[in-house]
């Protein structure tokens, strides 16, 4: 807006007037604003750096480590034990299956041997009983 006469008017000194306080609180304004932000976004920035340099990496080291030692001590005992019992169990009953099977034999054999030797014992006393008489 110009002033061609040099008089004051009233009306513009008051728009003169808000449009400079505006500006002045504006200014104020971003000058509070900058003064509490840039300390912050300082503090911010090295609390971010230290926390990704210093504490994400021991955190990450330790969790990882105890959760993995814990995973594998716990799926390798279970693993192991189960596969340990049912190797054993499968193998024990294997032995027993054969040493049952040979103690079957065996008792087998000894019961066809003494039975045989009685049945022969006897045939030959009734053949010798009936030779001899004649």
């Amino acid at each position: 807006m110009r002033v061609t006469d040099g008089r004051a008017k009233p009306l513009m000194d008051r728009q003169v007037v808000e449009v400079s306080s505006l500006s002045l609180s504006l200014s104020l304004f971003l000058s509070l604003s900058l003064t509490i932000y840039l300390p912050l976004s300082l503090y911010l920035s090295i609390s971010l750096s230290l926390y990704l340099s210093i504490y994400l990496p021991i955190y990450l080291s330790l969790y990882l480590s105890i959760s993995l030692s814990l995973y594998l001590s716990f799926s390798l005992s279970l693993f192991l034990s189960f596969s340990l019992s049912l190797f054993l169990s499968f193998s024990l009953s294997l032995f027993l299956s054969f040493f049952s099977f040979l103690s079957f034999l065996s008792f087998l054999s000894i019961s066809l041997s003494l039975s045989l030797s009685v049945y022969l014992s006897v045939c030959l006393s009734i053949y010798l009983s009936v030779y001899l008489q004649a």
